[in-house]
């Protein structure tokens, strides 16, 4: 582990298969291997060496999590939900495991899920601005305006520069035509990032419906 943090990767996956060589069902170092070659972008090994791992250690949730995320980045998301899910099914009190699996939903569109997964993030960190603005951006997409400003408006209070809580939150309240309050946060998500240029657009909608 401590040359896979220096970035000695072929020296660290050496050691680790020095040690199955003395031992072939050492989970561990399928594990610590798995981690490696996807350090590596090796993405295919790190399945192989992370399947291993769980033919030997099918109770690991963090072999469940870490696969999740090599599948995640092959774009296998129903693979990487299904290992988040058994990660969480494991060990249900880990916020990363929610965390990765909320990821997931969103690039599903999975908006009731991705609520209940967030939800579950802000009871672990209830000051968690980026995960609160994401829940409330996923009860805009299903029509909850209330719910999505009410998010917005909370996560502004724990960041109150956060251009994307504005943002949004603007975009829910044109959808409840109070164009005043959206041209307003519009104004202040620009004034915070002035080079987000559908911001622009956005607000001149928001001016043109006043």
């Amino acid at each position: 582990n401590a040359l896979k943090a220096l970035g000695y990767f072929d020296p660290a996956l050496q050691s680790y298969e020095m040690a199955l060589k003395c031992d072939p069902g050492l989970a561990g170092a399928h594990f610590n291997i798995g981690n490696t070659l996807a350090a590596c972008n090796r993405r295919d090994q790190a399945l192989t060496a992370y399947r291993r791992a769980i033919e030997i250690k099918p109770d690991y949730a963090e072999l469940y999590n870490n696969r999740g995320f090599v599948r995640a980045a092959k774009k296998d998301l129903d693979g990487a939900l299904d290992d988040y899910t058994k990660a969480i099914s494991l060990k249900p009190n880990v916020e990363e495991f929610y965390s990765n699996r909320s990821r997931v939903r969103f690039a599903k569109s999975e908006w009731d899920g991705l609520i209940a997964d967030l939800s579950k993030v802000i009871e672990f960190d209830p000051k968690d601005a980026i995960s609160i603005a994401n829940r409330g951006y996923a009860r805009n997409m299903k029509g909850d305006h209330d719910g999505a400003i009410a998010d917005f408006t909370k996560a502004l209070e724990f960041k109150p520069d956060h251009a994307y809580a504005y943002y949004y939150r603007g975009l829910a309240r044109m959808d409840k035509k109070d164009f005043n309050g959206a041209v307003a946060d519009l104004t202040k998500s620009l004034d915070i990032e002035p080079a987000y240029a559908d911001n622009y657009r956005k607000r001149a909608l928001a001016y043109r419906a006043l």
